[in-house]
């Protein structure tokens, strides 16, 4: 039996389809969670840039967040919402973790660590030297799909949940010294 042989053009084109930038050929559920951080990030940015982004994705689509997030979220956001002189809550954006944003946001592709996925973040802002993501998505799969557990900060080694339970004991221990 006689092997055709494929011509190399051809061949190294077959290799840039099956392994598109972005994407994990041999996991779909990698596949299927980089391509559900792209999404969210999709609209999630433009509505960030008017203002309205972390409030409308946690009010409108909580379904995308794992439930202990969400809780820390709107208690972080009553306490912020309770306290007009100063601020007591998150001081910018959770998902882009930034106050002032980049014009887009790329999704790379999505990596396993354990039972989680990850997926970096990185803003594309000119002038721009860091390599370090902005951002990476820590996700969870349920019965309904995947969703958000926490948010990483590569480059203050820190995270959403750290900073979201940072905030309300210095709320606790503001409270406990002036009652």
């Amino acid at each position: 039996m006689r092997l055709a042989r494929i011509p190399p053009p051809v061949l190294l084109g077959l290799v840039l389809l099956c392994c598109r930038r972005g994407e994990t050929p041999g996991d779909p559920a990698l596949v299927s969670a980089t391509q559900f951080v792209r999404t969210f990030y999709g609209w999630y940015v433009p509505s960030a840039q008017h203002g309205t982004g972390m409030e409308v994705a946690v009010r409108d689509s909580a379904a995308l967040f794992a439930p202990e997030l969400v809780r820390a979220l709107q208690a972080d956001a009553e306490a912020q919402a309770a306290d007009s002189e100063e601020v007591v809550g998150l001081d910018g954006d959770p998902f882009l973790d930034a106050q002032d944003f980049c014009d887009t946001y790329t999704a790379g592709t999505a990596r396993r660590a354990g039972l989680d996925v990850l997926v970096d973040i990185r803003g594309n802002c000119s002038a721009r030297g860091e390599s370090r993501p902005d951002v990476v998505a820590e996700l969870s799969q349920t019965q309904s799909g995947w969703v958000f557990r926490n948010f990483r900060y590569p480059r203050r080694d820190s995270d959403l949940m750290k900073d979201l339970e940072d905030l309300r004991r210095a709320r606790d221990s503001a409270r406990g010294a002036n009652p």
